[in-house]
């Protein structure tokens, strides 16, 4: 067998992982990826990278994060990325379909096992001093796995395109 090697081709799978991955960064910085419950002072609030919908009774509603925030959110975030580049690759043919389910399902879980860390420091006092002599400055995110649906939703339901092959030559 030997691959076709014709210019349609080339293009469409040139394309089909660069849409793929264009349309999934942009989910990845507007996609929530948490609830974030907060256990001390603060308000609750439903957090994506670039914005946060508050609940509190003295300020609620949406509003696009500052800098600051956004850094703290991208710390929590980076796995996403990482499930990015393996749907990317899942695409053009570099990785296999386990490798991005299991990044996926890491990557949806990795703020939830970080606050769920950072909580544990802080009752042993290894963050800052231990309860009771102060609150938590560390929020628990309960993941909000859309990207991980869309995600696999997409790897499982569209197909890779195939190279054409003709048949009779080697």
């Amino acid at each position: 067998m030997k691959v076709k090697n014709s210019t349609q081709s080339k293009s469409s799978m040139g394309r089909s992982p660069l849409i793929i991955g264009i349309v999934m960064t942009s989910m990845v910085f507007l996609l929530p990826f948490g609830y974030r419950l907060d256990i001390g002072p603060g308000p609750d609030s439903i957090m994506a990278l670039i914005w946060e919908y508050i609940e509190a009774p003295w300020n609620s509603g949406f509003w696009f994060v500052g800098i600051g925030i956004f850094l703290t959110s991208l710390l929590y975030t980076f796995p996403r990325f990482i499930f990015l580049y393996q749907i990317i690759r899942y695409y053009s043919y570099q990785s296999p379909r386990k490798a991005v389910i299991k990044s996926g399902i890491v990557s949806e879980l990795f703020p939830a096992l970080v606050s769920i860390l950072l909580i544990i420091g802080w009752q042993l006092g290894w963050t800052q001093p231990p309860p009771p002599l102060s609150d938590p400055w560390f929020p628990i995110y309960v993941p909000i796995p859309a990207l991980l649906i869309i995600g696999l939703g997409l790897v499982f339901m569209a197909p890779r395109r195939k190279l054409k092959v003709e048949d009779g030559q080697e």
